[in-house]
């Protein structure tokens, strides 16, 4: 007897099946127990024992293993399950299935459809209401997301497969699938295909429930599924294309299976068993099935089929996911309690059960006997027909599936509906509220600022008394990432080394100030007209006059420390109290510089004039030993130079130099002394009289003022010793020989101290060369460390001359004590700097996130090798050094042959297994290579020193033959891994990298094209390129398709992601390029083509030809979308005409340049930077906005966003396009968003293909997006 609950919960919407089919069923460490399943739905069975067994021993809340048998003409294996016990029945129980292995879910829906069809339903299934509001939200969310997943689905088929096309392996092969693709480009571009998919994929929404039978027939699993019985051959390539279809299917089901069962569930249940066609299997076979209709072949399905699946489990699980959230919503408001109860489960499995267990169809006739997860009860008056209950029921059903579903895309913007985003004013109104003297804590990385801000938030938000009780306040993107920047701007303020200790301690009293005005003012902490910003820079300015605690400086202290005090106690929002500190700070900081100033301006004066006189005895001293040492010299010329006469030629060199006439003269005449006295040397000297010559050395005494008496003294001794020299009465101790003058003390020559190495004395006499005027040099002594400021440097560099920090004390140090004292650690310096602290603090939280980013901006997570960024970097940083420096390396591209035969036979796991060890191979190989790098698919980059051509064929052998004999095996068996290499020579006048790309590139596809498994050195007179060349331009038509001007315009809109944010949009130009037959050729393929023949150019300036005529044409339409960018590539960046051919354009066709904007690759302007820098200054001076494209895919991204002047940065889509699924592209990007919005630009996200992406980004809080959730691309020819 079955218990009976009267509770409308019991309801289902499940269809039940009465059945009486053999079952096994184990639990943990019991053996088998034989049972029967007594009825049956999607979601679940009820068991029961046979009469002669015991009962079921199994209690609710146990998982256990099902084994059953089902009807099934295509299978004779019994259907295996795990099930939960949700509740007791008599003797057995009712279940529910938590997995099917294996094929058991779709031979389950096979099995209902059979017994759907069975029973001939003659019910109206518009008569219930709930599946018609079922279908209503399928055909809503189809009709809305679709379009967007499907076309970017098509676009992204038809780039790959081009990509695909360029490694066909043989001639045949590539006009063949040429020709194909050609037929899915056009069919995409004039969107038949797109429109034949969205018809049956909408079809089959709208139909839900009305066709099952026909749905259940024309539904195949597998390639010999037919209405023919029995077994039957299958053609090799449909079994390949089924094996395609399968392998989607099965990597789709196991990444997207929690939302997948989930609609599997509901749909399954309230459309008896129909499968929705946007199943995995279902939607690859529609997928076959429209591109046979187009004429795609067998092969070229299987590839679209591998292609497909990467794209659809980025955006079929947001699509899934987005259904799910619709029907939720649709009956949400009636049944709120068994939301409730079911959201609980995971803490209350009994709760749990009860709401699964509560679910109930209020179909008429639906009510059979013997339930699948819960008894229902006995009697017909039971089920309740009232189609609120109904509707109710069906959203009780999704409400209690998505209490328990934890998303594998979990990030905080999910719930948004139950909270709502506070702005910057309301924070700013918060921290002004702070109690007085609140200092914030001191900075941890372990808790950031952003979540204290948040409890405050809360807490404040709570003690409202019309607060919501089920919102939570949540800061707004834009100022959640200001309070971030302002975290770390802070904490790097107190960790400055140049910051003074005075201003490190009024940082912290003044936080929350800081964090105010980052909250509200757009620019935040980097405007520095900002009133506090302001402020702090005059501070720090003060206080560095004040490093020194020594009491020499302390009416400045006092009164220093009078405005910080003021400051910390002022009210942050009186514009008055501000403006009256920093009035008296710039009276402070003038009388404060001005005093400095003229102090370091005197003590300079004084150390040249010193210097002067040094230099000055040095060179006297140098021709007093030249023309006296070791020569008779009489005793009173001695006494004549000690008695003044040498300071008399000191003093006058250093004032008018040894070569001016006065020193010439009184030079002379101490030569005259001394011959006429009877000293060694030539006489050829004028004779002068003895008066004369008496009455000149007075005079010239006199002048230096030296005593009378004295210089009376030595004269009459010179006189008698000129008398006795010419009467020949001379005497020998008279004289003596005149010794070299030693240098003075401070004029000996440097001596290297003891016990220091001679590199490691020359590195710090070669570190106190380098410092600047201005540095800081910090002296340890006993009292601790004293600031001095190096204010003078002599000609040599032998002497330096510092300060106290206010200048009022100088000293002289020569460098070698100087270095000496820096050797042994007892003095620093500190590089003066023209920056303030808050723009030190800026670049240092930017240079921080570079680094942090830099590695993984340049190395695949996969080899652990050098990405393509990485490698284009150093093949420019090579080609830009030094010249010559480039000469003797070579770069190569080594194409793995057979990968995608690989893979898509064996899987992507074989292929990242492969890949790993062709790196691994390379890396020894190449010891001591300047780049290895992957490029993504099955490419490998090299860039390598080599000695010749003939050496580099050597290395290209032996990556060759590693790779045969390097042990792979596959399946247990061994397979021998082969391939193409191209190597290009940088050699001679290829100073470009493009050129040099393109030529290891063309050399890679010449050794493919010959088969593969072999190495080719790029050479013009090489007739396998010359053949490849030949075929490129055959293929690409590059030259012939700008001559004629095969080409389309599109447009794609970019708008702003916060409607709120009072942002403009506007729409990027993007180029299709035909053959003479009309078919889209491949873009990228073309432009690499127009860019190795140098036309890049012509095709920039049709594009902005037709883009301005388009503007002129259409004012209406191009103000309604916001303006237009056009596109700009590398060889335009160095064309020096492109200004005036832009100029004359935006004249010629009189648009206004607010509308027009110009986008460049960060690639393109890499090698010409400073005249990239240029060009677009021009061009922004006319008046349009300047965008730089793919931010993120080179290699130094933060270096040209500082260089170029640009206004919008575009981040790469390779890092958009994975941002729900890649923690580490979530983080990439929302480190470019603040980089970008540090320096003042506006942030654009390509690659947005589904709405959760956009609402992660928008919680980012990036400005723009642009992608296919947003719009598609359309031909601005359609446009009325």
């Amino acid at each position: 007897m079955s218990e009976h609950h009267p509770n409308p919960r019991e309801r289902r919407i499940q269809t039940r099946y009465p059945v009486d089919l053999y079952a096994k069923v184990r639990g943990r460490n019991q053996l088998p127990a034989i049972c029967r399943v007594k009825n049956i739905c999607n979601g679940g069975v009820l068991l029961a024992p046979n009469t002669s067994e015991p009962e079921l021993p199994f209690q609710p809340g146990e998982h256990v293993d099902l084994h059953f048998d089902l009807p099934d003409a295509q299978s004779m294996d019994p259907v295996q399950a795990v099930i939960e016990v949700v509740h007791r029945v008599d003797r057995g129980f009712g279940a529910r299935f938590t997995r099917l292995l294996g094929d058991g879910r779709s031979r389950l829906a096979r099995f209902i459809r059979e017994r759907v069809a069975q029973q001939q339903r003659t019910i109206d299934p518009d008569s219930n209401p709930t599946r018609a509001r079922a279908r209503e939200v399928l055909e809503e969310v189809g009709e809305q997301r679709l379009g967007g997943m499907v076309d970017s689905l098509l676009e992204t088929l038809v780039d790959e497969l081009w990509q695909y096309n360029e490694r066909a392996s043989s001639d045949a092969e590539r006009a063949l699938i040429s020709s194909e693709i050609g037929l899915l480009a056009k069919a995409v571009q004039d969107e038949s295909v797109s429109r034949r998919l969205m018809r049956e994929l909408l079809d089959s929404l709208r139909g839900m429930g009305t066709a099952s039978a026909d749905k259940g027939k024309s539904q195949s699993n597998s390639p010999g599924d037919s209405a023919e019985a029995g077994l039957q051959l299958v053609d090799q390539d449909e079994f390949e294309v089924w094996l395609a279809k399968s392998e989607l299917a099965n990597r789709l089901e196991e990444e997207l299976h929690e939302p997948l069962d989930m609609l599997r569930t509901q749909i399954g249940g309230l459309f008896h068993g129909d499968a929705l066609l946007m199943d995995p299997m279902a939607l690859a076979g529609v997928i076959e099935r429209v591109l046979s209709e187009i004429g795609v072949g067998a092969q070229l399905q299987r590839l679209a089929l591998q292609v497909a699946t990467s794209h659809l489990s980025r955006n079929l699980g947001s699509f899934y996911r987005e259904l799910l959230h619709a029907w939720t919503a649709a009956g949400l408001p009636e049944l709120s309690g068994t939301l409730d109860s079911a959201a609980s489960g995971a803490s209350n499995p009994q709760a749990a059960a009860d709401a699964a267990a509560s679910i109930s169809e209020s179909v008429p006739g639906s009510g059979d006997p013997g339930a699948g997860v819960e008894p229902t009860p006995s009697a017909g008056p039971q089920v309740e027909t009232d189609a609120s209950r109904s509707k109710a029921a069906a959203a009780g059903l999704v409400a209690g599936l998505l209490g328990n579903y934890q998303s594998p895309f979990s990030y905080s913007g999910r719930n948004r509906h139950n909270r709502f985003y506070t702005r910057g004013r309301r924070i700013a109104d918060l921290l002004a509220n702070l109690p007085s003297g609140f200092q914030m804590p001191d900075p941890d990385p372990n808790r950031p600022l952003r979540e204290l801000v948040t409890q405050w938030l809360r807490a404040s938000e709570s003690k409202k008394p019309d607060a919501p009780a089920d919102r939570e306040p949540v800061m707004s993107p834009q100022v959640e990432e200001r309070v971030d920047v302002t975290d770390r701007l802070l904490s790097h303020m107190l960790a400055d080394p140049t910051t003074p200790n005075q201003l490190k301690s009024l940082i912290k009293p003044l936080s929350t100030r800081f964090l105010s005005m980052a909250v509200t003012s757009p620019k935040g902490l980097a405007d520095t007209n900002q009133p506090l910003v302001k402020l702090i820079n005059q501070l720090e300015h003060l206080a560095m006059y004040l490093l020194n605690d020594d009491g020499s400086n302390e009416n400045l202290k006092r009164e220093y420390e009078e405005v910080v005090k003021k400051l910390v106690e002022s009210d942050g929002r009186d514009p008055k109290a501000i403006d009256e500190l920093s009035g008296r700070l710039n009276a402070l900081e003038k009388r404060t510089g001005s005093e400095y100033q003229g102090n370091i301006s005197n003590w300079v004066g004084i150390c040249e004039s010193r210097e002067r006189s040094r230099v000055a005895r040095e060179e006297v001293r140098g021709e007093l030993n030249a023309a006296f040492a070791g020569r008779r010299m009489h005793k009173v010329v001695n006494e004549l130079l000690d008695l003044g006469w040498r300071n008399l030629l000191d003093m006058v060199s250093a004032n008018l130099g040894s070569g001016s006439q006065r020193w010439r003269r009184y030079w002379e005449l101490l030569w005259t002394v001394h011959v006429m006295t009877g000293g060694e040397g030539e006489s050829s000297v004028r004779v002068l009289e003895l008066g004369t010559l008496v009455d000149g050395l007075r005079e010239a005494l006199a002048y230096i003022g030296t005593d009378p008496i004295l210089v009376n003294d030595v004269l009459g001794r010179i006189e008698t010793a000129v008398r006795r020299s010419r009467a020949s009465l001379d005497r020998e101790d008279d004289y003596l020989r005149f010794s070299l003058i030693p240098p003075d003390p401070e004029n000996e020559p440097e001596r290297m101290p003891a016990k220091v190495s001679p590199s490691d004395w020359q590195a710090s006499l070669a570190e106190v060369e380098g410092l600047p005027l201005g540095t800081l040099v910090w002296m340890r002594g006993k009292e601790g460390s004293k600031a001095l400021r190096l204010i003078w440097r002599n000609e040599d560099g032998s002497r330096l001359a510092v300060t106290d920090t206010m200048g009022k004390k100088v000293k002289v140090l020569r460098r070698a004590r100087l270095a000496e004292t820096f050797l042994r650690g007892q003095a620093r310096a500190q590089a003066p700097t023209d920056k303030r602290i808050v723009t030190r603090a800026a670049d240092a939280a930017l240079s921080e996130m570079q680094e942090r980013l830099q590695y993984h901006e340049t190395h695949d997570p996969l080899t652990g090798l050098s990405n393509q960024r990485r490698l284009v970097g150093s093949l420019t940083q090579l080609l830009l050094s030094h010249a010559g420096a480039s000469d003797g390396h070579a770069l190569g591209f080594l194409e793995l042959d057979r990968y995608d035969t690989l893979t898509g036979t064996f899987g992507y796991s074989v292929g990242e297994r492969m890949l790993t060890a062709v790196a691994r191979l390379l890396e020894g190989v190449l010891s001591e290579a300047v780049c290895l790098a992957y490029m993504g698919g099955s490419r490998f980059g090299l860039l390598t020193p080599v000695m010749d051509r003939e050496h580099a064929m050597e290395i290209g052998e032996s990556i060759r033959a590693g790779l045969t004999v390097m042990p792979f095996d596959l399946q247990g068996k061994p397979f021998r891994i082969s391939g193409s290499l191209g190597i290009a020579m940088l050699v001679g006048d290829n100073s470009s990298p493009e050129k040099l790309i393109s030529a290891a590139s063309v050399a890679c596809l010449a050794a493919q094209r010959e088969g593969g498994d072999r190495v080719i050195l790029f050479r013009e007179d090489n007739e396998l390129i010359s053949r490849q060349l030949d075929h490129m331009r055959g293929w690409a038509q590059a030259e012939d398709v700008i001559k004629a001007g095969r080409r389309k315009l599109r447009y794609q809109r970019i708008v702003p992601i916060d409607p709120d944010g009072e942002l403009s949009p506007h729409c990027e130009i993007l180029l299709s390029v035909y053959d003479d037959q009309g078919m889209p050729l491949p873009l990228q393929s073309f432009i690499a083509a127009a860019e190795a023949f140098n036309m890049m150019r012509e095709v920039d300036r049709q594009v902005i030809d037709e883009a301005l005529k388009w503007v002129s044409t259409h004012p209406g339409k191009v103000r309604e979308i916001g303006g237009v960018a056009i596109n700009l590539s590398g060889q335009s960046l160095s064309d020096p005409g492109l200004l005036k051919y832009i100029r004359g354009g935006l004249e010629r066709f009189r648009v206004p340049v607010e509308m027009v904007s110009f986008e460049v690759t960060e690639t393109a302007a890499i090698v010409n930077l400073d005249q990239a820098a240029i060009i677009l200054e021009d061009i922004k001076s006319l008046g349009c906005s300047i965008a730089l494209d793919d931010f993120g895919a080179g290699m130094s991204s933060y270096s040209y966003l500082k260089r170029l002047p640009v206004d919008y940065v575009k981040i790469d889509g390779s890092f958009v396009k994975d941002i729900l699924v890649s923690p580490h592209d979530r983080e990439i990007v929302k480190s470019f968003n603040e980089i970008a919005h540090f320096m003042g630009k506006r942030t654009i996200a390509e690659y947005v293909e589904n709405q959760e992406i956009l609402e992660l980004l928008r919680d980012i809080g990036v400005d723009y997006a642009q992608g296919y959730a947003i719009e598609k691309p359309q031909f601005i020819e359609d446009l009325p």
